[in-house]
């Protein structure tokens, strides 16, 4: 067996400490040619204790009394570290595959993709009544649908109103006529008055102004009222019907603007930030293929729907040839630049950087001026995601040095010297601020089966057994349907589950056993982080994590299993008990029935 060293504990006295600086972050690289731990092995003045059992120390590298397990040695600088910080040898780094990029102010937009429908615009809808009381004798516009234009016959109307009126206004004619001459200009004016108000009058009833010219140039009275329409549009609505009797003011057709919609967009509370009047989106009905339409927000609701946890925002768009339709399914993208409270360019992080659990976020940070690689951890505060970066607004400043890669692995290394680390910060139940269906977290459950049989097959060095297992979870993480989260659950969700795809993908390609296991371990990560994140629910005991520290070169990895009783999927029958159980993941209280043998 060779010689063991701690995750944290990689001193090498005389190691090169090399980084390579790429436009993506800073990378540890490996530099050791020789067994690590050699040079400590030669000191005599190092403490030995045992990965599995610290509680015990040794002035010699004897075996451990508890386990037989070799001593490995206490790293002589931990003890100037801080409660929330650990040292790493670069070789360590490499080997945790540890980057860290530099904090920045950034100018970030996001592309907000939302679903909606088209609808009329309700500020151009238009009604046309009956302008007096009578009897419809006939429709010209009889169905809905129907488009119609400006001054265009809509129903002709009989009314007795109408035929008292224009009697009226003879009568008034003919005595405006007979006031002509007379020599008293009171009677003359009251005549003239008297002639304009029943021309009104009719007006207001709805005859035609050149009917009524004609009217009093002879012509014969008229039965009908002829009803026109104000504006051109679409009848959207059909009120009344022939021969029926309608009272003045009563609505008879309703009609709208074909030209000017409203599209009626549906926007998650955690996407409001994003959002103002007057920006522009860019449509995409999905009944008229490679066409975009421009429209803007005119509205946003300000109330939110608390069951769907959505806002409506409304968004006007002028359409001259009158192809959308109400009612159509749309797709808009806004591209919104975020705006903070203070005026200044956000601080952002990578969203790879920070662990999640609930509603905490932990990052750790690389401790600057510093004679080896110390790493810190630190709670902060997240704003509005943005692509593939996080807003900061509280616990970080500009140039501090965070980890983006490998935090899982520091955050682990703390948990065993018992440290504060992101799971022991305060617990949080699973998916407390997430809406996480049952159905998603069942099928998960599904898949969490079929990893622990994979893990079964590992401990047992059963390669012919693992493979086809590989290949039958990745099949099972990708029927997982995820579309049933929310927008916000599913930032969340998709950068964990590309994780363990990546190790799934890595153990359905494996040639051999040891790199299916290499896969095995990147898979049990993001796992790790899904479960605690989003819950999961299956039959069987409760999950229980497990960590060997002498995993891949004594890195260390965890993996998840049912039964108190290790068998370590890492090393199979060479070292199947090597390992401890760390903590038990919770589910929510959705895991159902007794332990299983996994």
């Amino acid at each position: 067996m060779s010689k063991i060293k701690n995750i944290i504990s990689f001193t090498l006295p005389g190691l090169v400490l090399g980084f390579l600086v790429a436009r993506c972050g800073t990378i540890f690289p490996e530099h050791s040619s020789h067994p690590p731990g050699t040079e400590e092995a030669a000191s005599a003045d190092n403490v030995w204790t045992c990965s599995m059992h610290p509680q015990f120390q040794f002035p010699e590298q004897t075996p451990c009394p508890i386990c037989g397990m070799e001593l490995i040695p206490i790293d002589p600088f931990a003890e100037g570290l801080g409660d929330r910080q650990i040292g790493v040898s670069a070789e360590a780094a490499a080997l945790a595959e540890i980057q860290t990029v530099k904090v920045e102010r950034r100018e970030v937009n996001r592309e907000l993709r939302l679903m909606g429908k088209l609808a009329w615009d309700e500020s151009n809808l238009s009604s046309l009544t009956a302008w007096t009381g009578g009897r419809i004798d006939r429709m010209h516009i009889t169905t809905t649908g129907e488009k119609v234009i400006s001054g265009q016959a809509m129903v002709d109307i009989w009314s007795p109103e109408l035929n008292s009126a224009q009697q009226e206004l003879l009568e008034a004619e003919a005595t405006a006529k007979r006031m002509a001459n007379a020599p008293n200009d009171s009677l003359r004016r009251t005549a003239e008055a008297t002639l304009e108000a029943g021309r009104y009058k009719l007006e207001q009833l709805g005859m035609d102004p050149d009917a009524i010219t004609k009217l009093l140039a002879g012509g014969s009275p008229a039965n009908h009222i002829t009803l026109r329409a104000a504006s051109t549009g679409v009848v959207v609505e059909r009120l009344a019907a022939e021969g029926e009797w309608v009272t003045k003011g009563q609505p008879l057709f309703r009609l709208a603007n074909s030209q000017a919609l409203w599209v009626l967009l549906e926007a998650h509370e955690s996407e409001l930030a994003w959002l103002e009047l007057g920006q522009s989106v860019s449509l995409r009905a999905e009944a008229i293929p490679g066409k975009t339409y421009i429209g803007t927000i005119i509205f946003i609701a300000p109330v939110l729907d608390p069951l769907s946890r959505t806002v409506e925002v409304r968004v006007s768009v002028s359409e001259q040839e009158s192809v959308l339709k109400p009612g159509m399914f749309v797709r808009a993208v806004v591209n919104a630049p975020y705006n903070s409270a203070d005026g200044n360019i956000p601080l952002t992080i990578p969203v790879t950087a920070p662990l999640q659990t609930g509603k905490r976020a932990v990052v750790y940070l690389k401790v600057p001026d510093q004679d080896r690689l110390i790493f810190e951890g630190r709670e902060i505060v997240l704003g509005v995601r943005a692509g593939d970066r996080y807003v900061v607004l509280e616990g970080l400043e500009e140039g501090d040095e965070v980890v983006v890669n490998g935090a899982f692995k520091i955050d682990s290394a703390l948990q065993i010297q018992a440290k504060p680390s992101m799971m022991s910060l305060g617990g949080t139940v699973p998916g407390e601020d997430l809406a996480v269906p049952d159905s998603l977290r069942e099928q998960l459950g599904q898949a969490i089966g079929l990893y622990l049989d994979l893990r079964i097959a590992l401990a047992n060095d059963d390669f012919d057994l693992a493979s086809p297992l590989a290949s039958s979870f990745v099949a099972a993480l990708d029927s997982i349907d995820s579309s049933v989260l929310t927008r916000e659950t599913l930032e969340r969700w998709e950068p964990l589950v590309a994780r363990i795809r990546n190790g799934a993908a890595q153990m359905a390609a494996a040639g051999e056993i040891e790199e299916l296991r290499v896969g095995f371990n990147r898979t049990s990560e993001g796992l790790i982080q899904t479960i605690d994140l989003f819950g999961y629910i299956r039959e069987g005991g409760p999950l229980k994590i497990f960590f060997c520290p002498m995993a891949f070169n004594d890195v260390g990895a965890e993996w998840l299993q049912v039964k108190e009783r290790l068998a370590n999927p890492y090393f199979g029958a060479s070292m199947l008990r090597c390992g401890e159980m760390r903590r038990e993941l919770s589910a929510d209280k959705k895991q159902k029935g007794t332990e299983e043998n996994n």
